[in-house]
């Protein structure tokens, strides 16, 4: 769901700046690059305690 979100967010960006003309606002790039990190991270970690669960989460 938070990667659905953050992409969402990035899309609306891109096309504020398609529309507006503006420059990238690298602090809100750096930002959501920070929160996507934090979020795959953690994800990661979650599913690499439940790796032993079954040959389903091996392909992840």
């Amino acid at each position: 769901m938070a990667a659905g979100s953050l992409g969402l967010i990035t899309l609306a960006e891109v096309g504020r700046s398609y529309f507006v003309s503006s420059k990238p606002c690298s602090t809100l790039m750096i930002s959501i690059s920070s929160l996507a990190l934090i979020v795959n991270a953690t994800s990661l970690m979650l599913i690499a305690q439940k790796k032993h669960y079954g040959d389903h989460l091996k392909a992840s």
